[in-house]
């Protein structure tokens, strides 16, 4: 059976993706979760932190595993999966995007974010120049990240966001040849207001998909709804056994 990497978006950390464990054993499924450096546990100086260092992390994170790795970046984590991919393209299976930025060669992280035009993290965000970081403005988040939960759940994930290092968002993404070859898929979030869903549906059109689906909740669709996340998370792995 594949075993499903998760890796977690922007300001975020392991604690991102403890909604979905239950589900994710409910089903069967097998996953390994990891910290990108400079988050959670994971500890570095932000302003040394790479959009590289993010990829090897994902690339070590897969060859620790036995058997298939279907690497699942959400949000920030699509740049990663798709740079760390195009690095070590034989360590995957095949990439989910999950409400997950999905860029084509050369990209930076800004500036695909800045096309989504009715984002609602614009203004949110916060840089600490002399840190090399960045943080949010915890009132606008309700709508950004969790407009799908009630307070209480939105007060507990806005307590565990952090400052997150600023170079990747900097930095070119670089893929190839092996990188197009993967077997992809996209989890579309049609209440996104961080990365909305047209902007979702944009970057994944580039792309000849091998699945595409949607499912009806918010950004932080991994803590705010991980039964939904966990259903199609378990197609994407149904897919690909099918396909081998």
């Amino acid at each position: 059976m594949s075993t499903l990497l998760l890796v977690h978006g922007a300001w975020c950390a392991a604690w991102a993706w403890d909604p979905l464990i239950p589900e994710l054993e409910r089903l069967n499924l097998s996953y390994k979760v990891i910290e990108l450096p400079g988050h959670g546990q994971n500890t570095h100086p932000t302003w040394s932190v790479s959009l590289g260092d993010y990829a090897e992390s994902v690339i070590n994170a897969a060859a620790s595993i036995d058997g298939p790795v279907i690497a699942v970046g959400h949000s920030m984590g699509g740049m990663v999966i798709s740079e760390a991919a195009a690095r070590a393209s034989n360590a995957f299976q095949a990439l989910a995007y999950l409400a997950a930025f999905l860029p084509i060669d050369g990209e930076r992280l800004v500036l695909l974010a800045n096309k989504d035009k009715q984002s609602q993290l614009a203004g949110a965000i916060k840089p600490h120049i002399f840190k090399g970081s960045t943080s949010l403005v915890l009132d606008r988040l309700d709508a950004a990240f969790f407009n799908d939960c009630s307070t209480e759940e939105g007060a507990k994930g806005k307590a565990l966001l952090q400052e997150n290092p600023v170079r990747p968002f900097l930095a070119r993404v670089h893929l190839n040849d092996q990188f197009e070859l993967l077997s992809k898929h996209y989890i579309r979030c049609l209440a996104d207001q961080a990365i909305t869903p047209p902007h979702q549906e944009w970057m994944a059109s580039r792309y000849q998909l091998n699945s595409m689906q949607d499912i009806d909740c918010g950004h932080m669709a991994n803590f705010t709804a991980p039964r939904m996340v966990a259903a199609a998370l378990a197609n994407v792995v149904a897919f690909e056994a099918n396909a081998t």
